[in-house]
């Protein structure tokens, strides 16, 4: 689940007295983890592979099985840097996108060596590129499934780009992956 790592440690207390004793201080309550704070970086950046599907392509999309492999030597980069909006570097409705679907803000500056348009999954590379720096920017810990369930939402339902998901799946997993859509 999507859980801030600040969440994480403000759910953690202490109990008890502390044995040592602090200087100036009357209190003999321990402090506890709560009130730590959770060192949130000023930037963050997130990469994602192109992918190509080896046997089974474009079958994803209409219940089919695709085996797929990631290509490490094309791919796309994403650095998120804090700000109070949303604010993508050269322009981009997609990274906008993702970030509106993440609920976050931030400058995010991004670019990709995958060639538009031929089939290597580029927009999803770019989304979770994007979705992997602006968690690392604000300290949300995501698994592959919900990055990719995240790009696959951005792409799909918000920018109505059509496709299946071998895309998302692939490029969040990495690798070579059998993947089964009839289930």
């Amino acid at each position: 689940s999507l859980r801030s790592r600040s969440q994480k440690a403000s759910a953690v207390t202490t109990s008890g007295r502390s044995r040592a004793t602090a200087r100036h201080s009357s209190s003999t309550r321990s402090p506890s983890l709560a009130s730590a704070r959770v060192f949130v970086p000023s930037s963050a950046e997130g990469s994602a592979p192109a992918r190509t599907a080896l046997v089974g392509n474009p079958s994803d999309g209409y219940g089919g099985a695709v085996l797929s492999v990631t290509l490490p030597e094309l791919g796309a980069r994403a650095r998120a840097t804090a700000g109070d909006a949303i604010v993508s570097s050269p322009p981009s409705v997609l990274v906008d996108a993702v970030a509106r679907r993440l609920g976050v803000q931030g400058a995010i500056d991004w670019s990709t060596t995958i060639p538009e348009g031929v089939g290597l999954g580029g927009s999803s590379a770019i989304a979770i590129a994007v979705i992997r720096a602006l968690c690392g920017l604000h300290g949300l810990e995501l698994g592959a499934d919900e990055v990719a369930a995240l790009a696959l939402a951005a792409e799909r339902e918000d920018l109505g780009i059509a496709g299946g998901r071998q895309d998302q799946v692939a490029e969040a997993y990495g690798g070579l992956m059998l993947m089964d859509f009839a289930r």
